[in-house]
């Protein structure tokens, strides 16, 4: 569930967001923003490579597809064993 209840109005992008309000994290849209990933809809693994590891400057996302706080799916941990 990536729906949250805010717990104090909030202020995002000059929008006003009154306390108890429900916000819906957008996962697909963090994962295909072009500033971060460029041509999201093609696969390139190389885009996080550096040639000393991981580019440190591009999301990880597999920081935002589990979830995130007290939701975070429990099963990441079995799905990053797997991989």
């Amino acid at each position: 569930d990536l729906s949250r209840k805010l717990r104090e109005d909030d202020v995002y992008h000059a929008f006003h967001l009154e306390k108890d309000s429900i916000v819906i994290v957008n996962i697909w849209s963090i994962l295909h923003d072009e500033t971060i990933y460029p041509r999201p809809e093609i696969f390139e693994s190389e885009r996080f490579l550096m040639d000393d590891g991981f580019d440190p400057d591009i999301l990880d996302p597999q920081d935002v597809a589990f979830g995130y706080g007290r939701r975070i799916c429990p099963g990441r941990y079995m799905a990053y064993a797997t991989m």
